[in-house]
């Protein structure tokens, strides 16, 4: 994979994101002023999200318990969306400071207001690994595509991988990562970032969610082609992220760490990641949910969900579904995958906006 000429894959050094993800905590300032740290700190690219809470979860009984303390996700993340003027005000920043702007998008019309923007390449979060018409429309754009894959199964990255190949993906990477904040280093299972390189082809890295470097370290002596890291400016800031994040000096020490593992001689390598504690962080090469996200996979991906109020007897339209995550408390709705199986058919029942769509919700064989 090439980002703007940079080739990111077997024998070229790991590529290294500062994620911002929510710690600009709202305010276009200090965005600006961590894209800034983080190119003092030894990052390459910065990440953004890109998010409406609407276009996330239904906005009731989504009270969590998170490192940062007890959240509500639908008021934190309305209060966290980007600023309609900010895109090109931190793309002009990124370039100023020689780094790459990257995002994740989590609704269609975002893939276009980036590629407006100027975006170099696309990020696909782990709950976002069911959610086709997104990755076809972000792998369309024949931007670089970067896919997490937490909270999955190997089938669950295939099927995620074809639709970003079919609608057009070659710039492509995978990232292993675990969907828990922090992500305890016993569960990383960083052999699987082999297993994801030898079954799709594709250059391969970390979504890091661990505190610390030492994971992120680990996965340089292993051969990791890109890493992420949440990124903060201040660790006791409020929210969810901040507490797992690295601050700036952590993060130098982190990039520190990386680059010296990846001058090491192969044998010293070889020797290093044969010592107790880095073969418990490697573990195994299956993919699998790992113990810590167990209780995410049902319910942290997207489903189907009714976008209005739907009357008994009256045939659904694909205007009439939208794909939400559905979070601990909600009943989940069916997977993105039956979304044309959908269309056409009738309720069986009343079905009240922004719930799940389940099959006993419908008339079976009407079409």
């Amino acid at each position: 994979m090439e980002i703007e000429k940079r080739r990111i894959g077997p024998g070229e050094p790991c590529y290294v994101i500062a994620e911002v993800g929510s710690n600009h905590d709202g305010e276009l300032a200090k965005a600006l002023e961590l894209i800034e740290a983080a190119a003092e700190s030894g990052a390459e690219a910065v990440k953004f999200q890109l998010f409406k809470a609407r276009t996330l979860y239904p906005p009731e009984n989504l009270v969590v318990e998170t490192a940062g303390g007890e959240v509500d996700l639908y008021e934190f993340f309305s209060s966290r969306e980007l600023g309609p003027d900010w895109l090109g005000r931190l793309a002009e920043r990124c370039r100023d400071k020689g780094l790459h702007f990257i995002c994740t998008p989590f609704y269609e019309e975002a893939v276009v207001r980036l590629v407006e923007a100027g975006v170099q390449a696309f990020k696909i979060a782990s709950p976002e690994l069911n959610h086709f018409p997104l990755i076809r429309l972000a792998a369309a754009t024949r931007r670089p595509l970067i896919i997490s894959t937490g909270i999955s199964k190997l089938a669950d990255v295939e099927a995620a991988v074809e639709a970003a190949e079919e609608a057009g993906a070659r710039d492509l990477t995978l990232l292993h990562c675990v969907t828990a904040y922090p992500a305890p280093a016993e569960d990383s299972n960083l052999a699987v970032m082999g297993t994801l390189r030898m079954a799709f082809g594709y250059p391969t890295g970390l979504s890091d969610h661990s505190l610390g470097i030492e994971v992120p370290v680990t996965a340089a002596l292993a051969g990791c082609d890109l890493l992420e890291k949440h990124f903060t400016l201040d660790k006791r800031a409020e929210g969810p992220d901040h507490k797992v994040a690295a601050d700036p000096e952590e993060f130098r020490r982190m990039v520190a760490g990386i680059r010296a593992a990846e001058e090491l001689p192969a044998g010293e390598k070889e020797r290093a990641l044969e010592e107790p504690r880095a073969r418990r962080i490697m573990g195994r090469a299956r993919k699998e949910v790992a113990p810590s996200e167990e209780e995410l996979y049902r319910c942290d991906s997207r489903s189907i969900y009714a976008g209005r109020d739907i009357s008994r007897g009256e045939t659904i339209r694909p205007a009439d579904l939208i794909l939400l995550r559905s979070e601990r408390f909600n009943r989940p709705g069916l997977h993105p995958r039956f979304l044309d199986l959908l269309a056409g058919r009738k309720a069986q029942r009343d079905i009240s906006a922004l719930k799940g769509i389940q099959w006993d919700d419908l008339m079976e064989g009407e079409r």
